[in-house]
């Protein structure tokens, strides 16, 4: 019980630290990795007592997979994404400066013709 207990206190120590130090990192990816090792830490305890000591270990190693694995596929969405708004501004950027060659042709400047009052 006291092991769940300093379990507890360091996680939300770990979060805090994370929240306030870290504030350019989105707070998804901050909850990500602070969760995750929290979720692995929590299984270590879970499995101390009752397991040998190599269980821990591994069930450590398994949640950190899974947890850089969510982390990843997070990751690459948001580059897709990033892609994808690159490349429709690079389409609206295109777009707009062949229609302002179009324009500028377009205006070109004629002699106006005065009358003979005007001269």
């Amino acid at each position: 019980m006291v092991r769940l207990l300093i379990l507890i206190m360091l996680g939300s120590v770990a979060l805090a630290i994370a929240h306030f130090f870290f504030k350019s990192i989105p707070m998804s990816k901050k909850i990500i990795t602070v969760g995750g090792g929290l979720i692995a830490a929590m299984a270590a305890v879970a499995l101390q007592g009752n397991y040998p000591f190599y269980m821990p270990l591994i069930a450590i190693v398994g949640v950190a997979l899974l947890v850089t694995l969510v982390y990843v596929k997070l990751e690459e969405k948001r580059q897709l994404e990033k892609q994808r708004y690159v490349k429709e501004r690079k389409g609206r950027v295109a777009a707009a400066s062949s229609s302002k060659n179009t324009t500028e042709n377009s205006f070109s400047m004629s002699p106006v013709e005065t009358g003979k009052g005007e001269q």
